[in-house]
């Protein structure tokens, strides 16, 4: 259904990798100013979950309005997480396969009747 929309695992993958091992240092520029989202390679700009722009009175009294800004990121360890288990590094669940010989099976069918008869009394 999403390769029909023309999204890939790939693609998925790689958004993951982009917020995974984001570095909020790229948002800045060399001077140390936030520069314009659009501004950012596409793969610094998909790591940015909001931007806000307030207008506050830093120093009180002074009558001066000043701009900030405030960037929240998406949330990185989750992005790792879900790498991290897409690549089996971790898992949530373990399979297991048993795999039952005749003997076993025998032994098994032996408590199973041990019980009955007990549960019979």
């Amino acid at each position: 259904m999403l390769a029909a929309r023309g999204i890939e695992a790939e693609h998925v993958i790689g958004e993951l990798v982009n917020v995974g091992f984001s570095r909020i240092g790229r948002l800045y520029d060399g001077r140390g100013n936030l520069q314009h989202p659009q501004k950012l390679p596409d793969h610094v700009e998909a790591t940015i979950a909001s931007v806000k722009t307030l207008k506050t009175n830093v120093v009180s009294g002074d009558g001066h309005q000043e701009e900030t800004r405030e960037v929240k990121l998406w949330d990185k360890m989750s992005a790792l997480n879900t790498l991290a288990k897409h690549f089996g590094l971790v898992t949530d669940k373990h399979d297991v396969t048993l795999h039952a010989t005749e003997e076993l099976l025998t032994i098994l069918n032996r408590r199973k009747e041990q019980n009955r008869a007990r549960n019979a009394e």
